[in-house]
């Protein structure tokens, strides 16, 4: 009964920690090649799937590959400090949202300007529950 118990516990710890991997070097130098487009969709697809650190990944790749519009990198900010505030981490989520508001000129990027101050205010007031 016991090897049984032991057998379910670590079954669910390695299922939970699957959700959790982070993507190998050798994934990452694959998407690196892969066009902020499709690097966009796929990250949509993790969260979608509620992976948001392989969403980070793939947000802050679009974010340091070369010829990538401005605005593409806002909003990947913006989308990294989204997944973080799923992720119910405040602090990480207030710190990406900034630097949307910061890095990033007001007139070509004014959605994810908008959608980061909202999502600040509601952090600030403590409304973090829900959207």
């Amino acid at each position: 009964m016991k090897h049984y118990i032991l057998v379910i516990v670590l079954s669910s710890l390695v299922f939970l920690s699957c959700g959790y991997s982070r993507f190998s070097k050798t994934q990452l130098k694959k998407m690196r090649v892969i066009t902020a487009r499709d690097l966009s969709e796929r990250a949509q697809s993790r969260f979608m799937r509620h992976d948001y650190v392989k969403a980070i990944q793939i947000y802050q790749l679009i974010i340091s590959k070369k010829g990538v519009s401005v605005k593409s990198k806002a909003w990947a900010r913006y989308e990294i400090g989204f997944c973080y505030y799923y992720m119910k981490d405040f602090k990480a989520a207030s710190l990406n949202f900034n630097r949307v508001l910061q890095d990033y000129p007001e007139k070509e990027n004014l959605p994810a300007r908008i959608l980061s101050k909202k999502l600040l205010i509601k952090i600030k007031k403590g409304k973090t529950q829900g959207i």
